[in-house]
């Protein structure tokens, strides 16, 4: 699995250990510390790890429509 780091966007390699995980990770090419939620292989979060004021972000997608855009009144149509 990669994880783009969310300071200076490196891909980050985390081996399969990392398959059901929640903790901190390291980027290798800032140094920069990511906190990270991983369920069956899939990244569900990622904030980093230094910035506790920083919503984590969440990547498991919307549960049900009330949480789409489109729909909260944010519009996606460009112009």
């Amino acid at each position: 699995m990669k994880i783009n780091c969310l300071s200076c966007g490196h891909n980050v390699d985390v081996s399969e250990a990392y398959d059901d995980y929640t903790g901190v990770i390291k980027c290798f090419a800032c140094q920069a510390l990511l906190e990270i939620k991983t369920e069956n292989g899939y990244l569900r979060s990622v904030q980093l790890a230094n910035s506790p004021s920083a919503a984590p972000l969440d990547l498991s997608g919307p549960t049900d429509s009330s949480e789409r855009p489109e729909e909260a009144g944010v519009s996606s149509s460009r112009t």
